[in-house]
């Protein structure tokens, strides 16, 4: 570089968040001048934001929360290996200390279920019991398609993916999911997920953006995990900014706060060599060799560039984030654990509401002596709702009159004697530093073909100037294949990609700063000479054949019997078993399985399954439930008063028979379980038959999910 009375280092880091912070750490390890620039004047952190405020009273200790980024699980293995390293002593697991209090809140379509674990629908997680047949058939169908779609997605470079789920970047999610055959509860079950991943709205995201980003971390099972072995199951009682001080303190003197950056210019001095002028917005000069800009692109979308960036960069500039209301409310008693007899752990998920989603959040252990607080989140058009700068005051009545009706309990009203406070942060374009959150939002066209800008994730600018957020994340040594590596046993689950792991989280950010430290230095690993072929998927079905009503009704006739059957009473088998009143969701997911082929081969709508199951049966499976779904939840919707004479017995048949399978449904469902298959066996293999009373032996982990059709009918 010039010399001249501006700052200078060889390596200039703009953003003092997590990624910009291990990017440092990288470059202190190198021994390599650098300085980072932090544009908030009073603290690091980024999109983490710990606040705190007193347990247990004056003079108590604090009690830290996050009011940014939090949650941490074992199978993001970077910033795990971080709080192992730092915070140790600090890691709480949030889903056992919730054990205690089973019951949680969902609202669906405008109706609000109570439930615990114990009566799911057929084991499957977040499934109410008063749920309807076809919604709790979509929904089965749906999670199919959803691990198909992602387990054909390139996580390392998604342009790439199998061509015919490539079309999914021309739609939205909500275009996706609104197909006709799929009921409302299940698109809302749905919505539930995008709004909580994404803090948007499913309208304004591409559906293969979304999929990709699920790809990334585990696939969509695992992401809305929140309990054992998912990446929401622990946090930090110090709050994550007490982990980000302990990563900075060995270069704490490089790290200027309050320097918000104007324009980054690249330069080139007489001898050749190009560099980088940085202006910050009070006009202070920095040059350097090289810059890493550690902010989310749509962050970093508000610096000026000269050059004009090029129109793809800047487009992906452009993109819109997320955003999140987050708030903590305090109260001095935790009443949702007993409310209107229920024993509620506070968690609750509601669709298009105005608070999307809420977990307890007291502080843990002896440091809690009389304040409680509930998590609550509102995104998306219901945080656009309350405008730019909302007032404490609009916020607090907004999140209290919704915890109110989410939990029928007047004592959530702010009016209520025990509320104590509420502390919000409001993440939104109007936020002076991020300018939302969680995440940068691509829009349909920004993933593939001619429009593609993700190719830039991880590009350089002019080979001087470097990008990096935790929407970037990139593993320096990827331990698997770009995409899914299915199981040799097909019984059992693959593995999901980890070139791309933690995209979007706290996880993603150390990877991604690792990354472009390696990028600087130049040692990054050679990359592959050949990408692998991607797999094939099966296209969404749109629109599936129309079913006659005997049809219909002639498969549902089928399945009642089967459940009638499957509901038999076994006191005295139930209670001489080796574990007494055992519900085995495993199972019970099995025999659902095997139950619903057997309606559709029986009614001639599906050939018997294949030994191995092929995934050209399995595809044609997918057509024949979703032509029965589709069908079936038409013809409960219709006002037989208004139905043509000729159809009307057999219109009242159907609907008469759907809610007879529902309340077999629910009876299965909470009866100990270890069902034979169906009457007839349709495989050629022996089908499960788990003896009545069960042998001696730890249980298997028991799924909180369902997982796909294809791998339940292939367990032995």
């Amino acid at each position: 570089m010039p010399g001249s009375d501006a700052f200078t280092a060889d390596v200039l880091i703009i953003g003092g968040g997590l990624t910009g912070l291990t990017a440092a750490a990288e470059l202190h390890r190198a021994k390599v001048s650098f300085a980072l620039l932090e544009a908030h004047p009073e603290r690091i952190g980024g999109r983490v934001k710990t606040m705190a405020r007193a347990a247990c009273g004056p003079g108590s200790k604090d009690y830290h929360f996050d009011q940014g980024a939090q949650y941490i699980g074992q199978t993001q293995t970077e910033i795990w290996r971080l709080a192992q390293e730092h915070l140790p002593h600090a890691v709480i697991d949030g889903y056992t200390a919730r054990k205690g209090w089973p019951d949680q809140v969902t609202v669906l379509n405008g109706k609000r279920y109570v439930n615990d674990s114990e009566s799911w629908l057929f084991g499957i997680g977040g499934i109410p019991p008063e749920m309807g047949l076809w919604t709790v058939v979509a929904v089965l169908l749906l999670i199919q398609e959803i691990e198909a779609i992602e387990q054909a997605v390139n996580v390392a470079e998604p342009w790439s993916s199998a061509f015919e789920i490539l079309p999914l970047d021309q739609l939205t999610v909500a275009q996706w999911f609104s197909r006709p055959w799929i009921p409302q509860e299940a698109r809302d079950l749905v919505t539930i997920s995008v709004q909580a991943l994404l803090s948007a709205e499913p309208t304004e995201v591409s559906a293969l953006y979304f999929f990709w980003y699920c790809a990334c971390s585990g696939g969509f099972l695992h992401l809305i995990n929140d309990g054992l072995g998912g990446p929401q199951q622990f946090y930090l009682s110090t709050g994550v900014g007490a982990l980000l001080d302990r990563i900075a303190r060995p270069f704490r003197d490089r790290i200027h706060l309050g320097k918000p950056v104007e324009r980054i210019a690249q330069r080139k001095a007489s001898k050749g060599a190009r560099y980088v002028e940085v202006t910050l917005q009070d006009g202070t000069v920095w040059k350097a060799s090289k810059v890493i800009v550690a902010m989310s692109p749509s962050t970093a979308g508000r610096i000026s560039y000269d050059p004009p960036l090029e129109p793809a960069r800047q487009r992906l500039f452009e993109s819109t984030m997320g955003r999140t209301l987050k708030c903590r409310v305090f109260y001095d008693t935790p009443w949702w654990r007993d409310s209107n007899g229920n024993k509620c752990s506070g968690y609750a998920g509601a669709a298009n509401h105005p608070v999307l989603w809420v977990m307890d959040d007291s502080p843990p252990g002896p440091d809690n002596r009389g304040v409680y607080a509930l998590m609550t989140f509102t995104v998306g058009a219901q945080a656009d709702g309350l405008g730019p700068f909302p007032t404490k005051e609009a916020i607090t009545r907004h999140v209290t009159e919704a915890l109110a009706f989410l939990f029928n309990d007047t004592r959530a009203l702010s009016t209520s004697p025990h509320f104590i406070d509420l502390a919000a942060a409001t993440w939104n374009a109007a936020e002076s530093w991020v300018g939302g959150g969680p995440n940068m939002l691509l829009e349909p066209g920004m993933l593939s073909g001619a429009g593609n800008i993700a190719r830039l994730l991880n590009e350089p600018w002019g080979g001087v100037v470097y990008f990096a957020s935790a929407e970037t994340a990139r593993k320096l040594a990827p331990t698997t294949a770009p995409t899914y590596t299915p199981s040799t046993d097909p019984t059992q689950p693959g593995v999901y990609s980890d070139h791309r792991q933690g995209l979007g989280y706290l996880d993603g950010a150390v990877i991604s700063g690792r990354y472009v430290a390696a990028q600087v230095l130049g040692k990054l690993p050679r990359p592959p000479r050949t990408s692998p072929k991607p797999p094939t998927a099966s296209p969404p079905v749109f629109e599936p054949p129309a079913l006659t009503l005997d049809q219909v009704k002639q498969a549902l006739t089928l399945l009642a019997e089967q459940l009638h059957a499957a509901t038999r009473i076994d006191v005295q088998a139930w209670e001489a078993s080796a574990e007494p009143w055992r519900r085995d969701p495993a199972a019970l997911q099995i025999w659902l399985a095997q139950a619903l082929v057997q309606a559709l081969v029986q009614t001639g709508l599906l050939s018997p399954p294949p030994d191995p199951i092929t995934p050209i049966w399995a595809a044609e499976m997918t057509q024949a439930a979703i032509a029965l779904v589709g069908s079936g939840h038409a013809f409960c919707q219709q006002d037989l008063a208004r139905s043509a004479p000729a159809e009307r017995e057999k219109l009242k048949g159907i609907q008469e028979l759907t809610k007879i399978v529902e309340a077999l449904m629910r009876v299965l469902s909470v009866q100990p379980f270890s069902a034979s298959p169906p009457a007839t066996a349709l495989f050629p293999r022996p089908s499960p038959q788990p003896p009545r009373a069960r042998p001696a032996a730890p249980p298997a982990p028991r799924p909180r999910r369902f997982t796909s059709f294809q791998r339940i009918l292939s367990r032995p």
